[in-house]
């Protein structure tokens, strides 16, 4: 948080005097004897005043990075990045960045430290293979094709509201394949004090944030929510105990789909099938493609209040003499829908999508599989 922590970037000593008061490590096993990883989030590129190694080694730094062309520097960072890795016994490591890089005195526009850190990426991946590194790097800006290669992961926003997320998924899809961005699911329950006169509605609702804070909050589908989480990297934030059994039985739908897809979208690439959106436009259809050479998922999100919509989306990058079985995934059996259609139907007349939306006009969503089949599309089979 940016708290003391924050104030002290650059000093990744334990506290004894507070927070875990030096017993992370046994917390950490905790964690895992739960079954489940421990990670941290470090910033180790920036070093405030405070950082006892700025006063120690005043000549190693420019502004509050380090001159990582100096080699004890360089072993330092390193070193300490090593140090939380193996005292912790990390299953994963979020790496932050949030100062601006500052101006390069060498005049090689940072060429040089980039050259540099980018070593030291490489040399933490050697060491490390089994650890997950995901790129967070709000300052350098540092979330391009370059980093696609050195990190298992990106988080791509701070906002984590459902519907800023997918604006600014079809921003980053123009350069960045999406399968390899994070997506958090961040919800609670419903209160009853919120809800009042609507407590009888039975659509799942949750609540979500309005940006990357719980200061504002917003109403949505549980449905919803988490077809735009696995529309990437699967993560969960929140209250998910609060949920009632109904709805843990749908987010345990939608964490089996994504496990059983997770390795293919991860794979993907990423079509836009509909028009570019600004983030303040909150309405409309959006419609993206994961796809390769032979099937594709397909994430349909839509907001209206006329009560029910149709809409055809044409596909891209199928074959068009070959024949895809088509299934509309839902946790619920009396929604899904499944049939078989040429790639020429498909990319010329579109996949039929109908939904719609609650009697509040919230965001719905539909996920569809479209997988090449040796099976003959006939005109009785094929849906218009």
């Amino acid at each position: 948080g940016k708290g003391q922590g924050w104030a002290v970037r650059g000093d990744w000593r334990e506290k004894t005097d507070g927070a875990f008061f030096g017993k992370m490590r046994d917390y950490a096993d905790e964690v895992r004897s739960a079954g489940m990883g421990f990670g941290l989030w470090m910033e180790p590129e920036t070093f405030v005043d405070q950082a006892p190694i700025r006063s120690e080694k005043p000549q190693w730094f420019t502004g509050t990075r380090m001159n990582l062309q100096i080699r004890d520097a360089y072993d330092y960072l390193f070193a300490e990045v090593s140090r939380l890795i193996d005292t912790y016994h990390l299953a994963y490591m979020k790496l932050d960045m949030n100062e601006g890089l500052g101006y390069d005195e060498f005049g090689g526009e940072l060429h040089v430290y980039a050259g540099c850190w980018n070593r030291l990426i490489d040399e933490l991946r050697l060491k490390y293979p089994q650890v997950f590194f995901e790129n967070c790097s709000s300052g350098g800006m540092r979330l391009d094709l370059n980093t696609m290669m050195r990190f298992d992961g990106h988080f791509l926003t701070d906002t984590v509201n459902p519907m800023d997320v997918i604006r600014i998924s079809q921003g980053a899809a123009l350069r960045l394949p999406l399968s390899r961005m994070i997506h958090w699911v961040v919800i609670k329950v419903l209160g009853k004090n919120f809800i009042q006169d609507y407590s009888e509605l039975r659509d799942n609702s949750v609540l979500t944030p309005q940006g990357a804070t719980w200061n504002t909050a917003e109403r949505v589908s549980l449905d919803f929510a988490l077809a735009v989480g696995c529309m990437g990297m699967l993560g969960f934030s929140g209250d998910l105990s609060g949920l009632s059994e109904e709805s843990k039985a749908r987010l345990k739908w939608f964490v089996d789909f994504y496990k059983a897809h997770r390795r293919f979208i991860t794979s993907s690439v990423t079509h836009l099938v509909t028009p570019l959106g600004s983030i303040e436009d909150r309405g409309g259809w959006i419609v993206f493609q994961f796809h390769n050479s032979e099937n594709s998922i397909v994430f349909v999100y839509h907001k209206t209040n006329d009560g029910q919509s149709v809409k055809n989306f044409k596909l891209k990058g199928l074959k068009s003499s070959a024949t895809y079985e088509v299934s509309k995934e839902s946790f619920e059996p009396e929604l899904r829908i499944k049939y078989t259609a040429s790639g020429r139907k498909l990319m010329n007349s579109g996949l039929k999508c109908e939904m719609s939306a609650s009697i509040l006009g919230t965001y719905d969503s539909a996920i569809f599989s479209v997988k090449e089949t040796d099976i003959k599309a006939t005109s009785n089979k094929i849906k218009d």
